[in-house]
């Protein structure tokens, strides 16, 4: 059984456009997972040139995810989509 917790995008200082839609802490497996999406229609800095908003044109059809430190004495876990930018010739 989840047990959902609200209002906790302050603790994980996650900035625009991306924002925690869920985060719930499993009481079987003891871990925490944060599941993190941006707005539809929002743009970001090219991780690759720097180019500054570029749109999303693809999203995977995977989410990754990344180890974080423990919350409290348990695991926790950031879920994303992997999105891919439009590439800017600078």
């Amino acid at each position: 059984m989840g047990i959902e917790i609200k209002d906790i995008n302050k603790v994980f200082h996650i900035q625009e456009p991306w924002f925690i839609e869920s985060c719930i802490f499993d009481e079987i497996r003891e871990q925490l997972d944060v599941y993190v999406t941006f707005h539809e229609g929002s743009t970001f800095t090219c991780s690759n040139c720097v180019a500054k908003s570029q749109p999303v044109y693809d999203i995977a059809d995977y989410n990754r995810t990344w180890r974080h430190l423990n919350f409290m004495e348990y695991p926790c876990y950031i879920h994303a989509e992997l999105i891919m930018h439009l590439m800017t010739k600078v």
